[in-house]
């Protein structure tokens, strides 16, 4: 946005400095700057992750923890969003990070127009989002996947029934139906 207002606002001392400052390729490739319909599909998913994940935060209320832990008066929560998933936090959290890959790198983005950042050919583009793509869904996969596994087992330890008869009405860690 920045460097879209500095290019419409020219005859300003700082839209000049913000042009050198983070426009690397021809200065004339800021003009390519637009919000597609890409752009717009990524930052409803943003949007809507971190509205799912800030849910969640609120449901959990004093149970939730960056680490993984029990408090001493913890009760396994099943409501909301977490009658349809049991990880619905982390569905949140990839779906808000899936939408900024796609914010970054839809064409009319500054990372591809104008960064100095983005390589100018298509099909070496084309590959760089595909690598990093599954490069960044590998990691996350892991990560989350090993999380979810040893919460859902610490769980199981400390609720036992409880968390059985929970597990069995709702199946899926991350997407109902899915997964």
């Amino acid at each position: 946005m920045t460097v879209i207002i500095a290019d419409h606002l020219p005859s300003y001392a700082l839209s000049e400095h913000i042009q050198r400052l983070l426009v690397r390729n021809a200065p004339e490739s800021s003009h390519n700057l637009h919000i597609s319909p890409y752009f717009l599909l990524g930052w409803t998913m943003v949007l809507g992750g971190s509205l799912l994940r800030r849910y969640c935060y609120r449901i959990l209320d004093t149970k939730f923890t960056f680490e993984l832990s029990i408090r001493k008066d913890h009760h396994l929560v099943t409501h909301g969003p977490y009658a349809y998933v049991r990880h619905p936090s982390y569905t949140g959290a990839l779906l808000a990070g899936a939408g900024a890959l796609i914010c970054m790198f839809s064409q009319g983005s500054w990372l591809r127009e104008c960064s100095g950042l983005w390589p100018t050919d298509t099909s070496t583009g084309t590959a760089a989002i595909v690598g990093m793509t599954v490069a960044g869904t590998t990691v996350a996969g892991r990560v989350l996947g090993g999380r979810m596994q040893r919460e859902d087992a610490m769980l199981r330890a400390r609720f036992g029934e409880e968390w059985d008869h929970w597990e069995k009405r709702v199946p899926w860690r991350l997407v109902p139906s899915l997964y």
